[in-house]
């Protein structure tokens, strides 16, 4: 059996696959991996196995051990730093008067850089504040402006669902997301309703877009003309996970029926050679 481990290297991280090999691995252990010219410590967030012919594990890197003390300890110390270049980042910012939100910092030791993440309303001169950062902890410094999804999925949070929020537990991309979206899906277009934390519209819209695209296939739209066994009328709602619809018939009492009822019945075209229906 055949085993890949997906590693994250940040809480917020992407996900890679890696060969596990023949480790006892779990989900949350600490390990060491094959990283550029060296090791690096992740996480364990997936394990998948496979039988022994799929998939060929010769492109992927090995997880090599589990971490030793020093590793460990190593990782500390660099945590540590990282805080520390935060609150001084901070300070920073505010004596110089600067409209920007720090949300991140990223230490890179192997290199000697360090990553600031932050979000702002526009374009920020931040020349003087990399200068100061560069001096004081005499390492390369990189501002990254990242926007509101990507702040959510740093900082992380729970969503209107109760549980964490998807873009920093398990997402690895961020789709494109319209309104049309939630229209597909009959969803009320209450923006508090149909955005996330972010304030940007919630990713899980497009879990079952395409299911309800499907399923809306065999519906008559709103406003249609059908014919029903209570008589004839006008589609003026739609269930669509249940398949049914309701219609203001002529004599204007409204029903309730389902798609394959009218289907079976036929549908009503409305153009100039028949208004009446």
């Amino acid at each position: 059996m055949k085993r890949i481990a997906g590693i994250r290297f940040r809480k917020s991280g992407k996900i890679f696959d890696y060969n596990a090999r023949d480790l006892d691995l779990e989900i949350g252990d600490k390990v060491m991996v094959e990283w550029e010219d060296g090791l690096k410590m992740g996480t364990v967030v997936k394990l998948k196995e496979f039988e022994s012919s799929i998939p060929s594990l010769k492109s992927y890197q090995r997880v090599i051990r589990k971490p030793t003390e020093a590793d460990l300890d190593y990782e500390s110390r660099k945590s540590h730093k990282e805080k520390g270049i935060y609150q001084a980042c901070l300070e920073k910012i505010k004596e110089m008067g600067l409209p920007m939100k720090l949300i991140e910092i990223e230490n890179i030791p192997n290199i000697n850089k360090f990553i600031c993440y932050f979000t702002a309303e526009g374009r920020i001169d931040f020349r003087n504040l990399v200068k100061s950062l560069a001096s004081d902890f005499h390492a390369r410094v990189e501002m990254k402006q990242i926007g509101a999804r990507n702040r959510a999925k740093m900082m992380g949070g729970i969503g209107h669902c109760g549980r964490e929020l998807c873009c920093n537990s398990f997402l690895q991309d961020f789709e494109q997301i319209t309104v049309k979206i939630a229209k597909d899906q009959g969803l009320a277009l209450d923006p508090i309703k149909i955005s996330g934390v972010c304030g940007r519209l919630m990713c899980c819209l497009t879990y079952e877009h395409k299911t309800y695209c499907e399923h809306r296939k065999n519906l008559p739209k709103c406003g249609k003309r059908v014919i029903t066994e209570f008589g004839t009328g006008k589609v003026t709602k739609q269930d669509i996970l249940r398949q049914r619809v309701w219609v203001k018939l002529d004599s204007s009492k409204e029903i309730e029926v389902s798609a394959k009822e009218i289907k079976d019945k036929g549908f009503l075209k409305i153009g100039r050679k028949n208004k009446t229906g």
